[in-house]
């Protein structure tokens, strides 16, 4: 780890918490594992790193709070000595134009690694937000949702584990991964060079196993005209193209467009891709498709342990939002299955307002639609993560 790792790690915290840029973005093109174990590290003891902060310092500048949670990181989840993080993170403030505040952070460090601090304890206010690293209107979501296991649904969510889709033999797997274990629609593996070469050849793709059973819910799609609505990056058009399907992959945005392309065409898989509004009516999909996936923008929270920044972006406002371009998108979308077709709504969240109330209030209103199958997976710490389908059929 070197004063350098801080500086990045520090500016790449400060555009996340500060300036809302997506994680995945801020991390684009750092391939530097001592900046992703510090800004993932951030990402996961947020809230605990805060509070910590907030207890050892009656006021912290906002510019400078990155680097004080770097450096409490480094104190206090990793084997880093306190001297040693103390130096470093000096000549990176130093380096950064902060170096008048050196001796600030060389006494809040040698308190940190004293512990000359407390955690909340149960029932205090900030006990859960610091044991479960959430903000509390996000914990409350958890607790009118799933009264009686909420803990233990957050708690699941905290897992690493990568799934893959094979396109080639087995062998090729397990010569890549011999520990890998095989499930429903692939391989949980270790995500590591081997594994990476068979992804650059095609051979593999990332792909979670709720996003795969999404997938297989549409049952046999084999000569069947399918219409993924809201298709990028396109991971479910490939899959389904993959196993016969004439696919129509559509997004609103052109830049993500590409990324279906280029995803195709790393795949070896043909499909039409297509700049389309999923709210806005396309008068000749109008009953055209066998399958229609709305596989629609969600708050993604079923994924937490995968995207972090979205509990530290995202507000309730920000779900009923969604809640609304949701209802437009099944709405609309359902007017391009054919009679006898098969319309799928999924999400990868784990809350009614964007699942359950969403297909309940659409059914009700739109008495040509039956429901065949509904699932919502929760997070088991085994690699299943948060994602909920609705598989209904058009008469």
């Amino acid at each position: 780890m070197t004063e350098k790792n801080i500086r990045d790690a520090a500016n790449i915290i400060a555009d996340v918490t500060g300036k809302g840029t997506y994680l995945h973005i801020a991390m684009k093109g750092v391939s530097d594992k001592a900046v992703h174990l510090l800004v993932y590290g951030v990402m996961e003891k947020y809230y605990t790193l805060n509070f910590i902060i907030d207890e050892l310092c009656e006021k912290i500048k906002n510019n400078l709070r990155p680097y004080m949670l770097v450096a409490l990181y480094c104190v206090l989840y990793t084997d880093k000595p306190a001297g040693i993080v103390t130096g470093i993170v000096c000549e990176a403030l130093t380096k950064a134009g902060k170096g008048a505040v050196k001796g600030f952070f060389t006494a809040v460090i040698a308190k940190a690694d004293r512990a000359d601090y407390s955690l909340p304890a149960p029932g205090q206010k900030g006990y859960e937000e610091t044991k479960y690293n959430l903000p509390s209107w996000l914990i409350g979501m958890y607790k009118k949702e799933y009264p009686n296991k909420y803990g233990e649904i957050i708690e699941r969510s905290e897992k690493h584990f990568t799934h893959i889709v094979p396109y080639c033999e087995e062998w090729e797997v397990f010569s890549a991964d011999p520990n890998a274990e095989k499930t429903k629609t692939g391989y949980f593996v270790k995500n590591d060079k081997e594994i990476g070469k068979l992804f650059a050849d095609g051979k593999v793709t990332y792909m979670s196993l709720g996003s795969t059973m999404i997938c297989e819910s549409v049952g046999e799609v084999n000569g069947k005209k399918i219409l993924d609505a809201c298709a990028a990056p396109g991971g479910k058009a490939v899959y389904l193209a993959k196993k016969g399907g004439e696919v129509i992959a559509c997004d609103i945005h052109p830049h993500r467009m590409k990324l279906i392309e280029s995803y195709a065409k790393r795949m070896r898989t043909k499909m039409t891709v297509l700049l389309q509004d999923a709210m806005q009516l396309k008068e000749d999909f109008i009953d055209s498709f066998d399958v229609v996936l709305c596989d629609v923008p969600c708050s993604g929270l079923g994924v937490i342990d995968k995207k972090r920044d979205i509990v530290i972006n995202k507000k309730y406002e920000d779900i009923l939002a969604l809640s609304e371009a949701q209802k437009k998108i099944l709405n609309n979308c359902s007017l391009y299955v054919k009679p006898g077709g098969t319309l799928i709504y999924s999400t990868c969240t784990v809350f009614s307002i964007e699942n359950g109330q969403q297909t309940e209030a659409f059914l009700q209103a739109h008495s040509d639609y039956i429901k065949e199958d509904e699932v919502q997976y929760l997070p088991d710490g085994k690699g299943m993560e948060g994602f909920y389908l609705c598989r209904m059929r058009k008469n």
